[in-house]
């Protein structure tokens, strides 16, 4: 395995996590979104840095899902789905955790689809560098 590929699968591991992590806090209504979304924030990020690195990109660090994404599309890859999507998560990675308000800029619901539409993607994108 190279080391490209053992990153793939470490950040895919992380990611994988952080999914959970938010399926289990989702589902618990009594629970604010910027709590509920920051992990999918998150389980998001680190499956796109998993397909950038199994693309052989370098990443500069970033929370900005968007520019993940951009750097992605910049390579052919079509995601499944819209970066104006992405944009409404990145609050979730560092500002709304610093904020008692709660605030929501997607739904429950949706955060789920794109979290699921990301993480298939990123799985698949992973499957075929290796």
């Amino acid at each position: 395995m190279t080391i490209a590929n053992e990153e793939v699968a470490m950040l895919l591991r992380l990611a994988d996590q952080d999914r959970k992590a938010f399926l289990t806090l989702c589902a618990n209504p009594e629970l604010e979104m910027r709590v509920v979304g920051f992990h999918a924030q998150q389980a998001v990020e680190k499956f796109l840095k998993a397909a950038l690195v199994a693309r052989g990109k370098v990443f500069t660090p970033t929370h900005d899902l968007a520019r993940l994404a951009q750097a992605l599309e910049a390579t052919g890859v079509v995601l499944p789905v819209a970066i104006d999507a992405l944009k409404r998560l990145n609050p979730y990675a560092v500002a709304f955790r610093y904020d008692d308000r709660d605030i929501q800029t997607i739904a429950r619901g949706d955060i789920s689809a794109l979290v699921d539409a990301i993480a298939n993607f990123a799985t698949t994108a992973a499957s075929r560098s290796g």
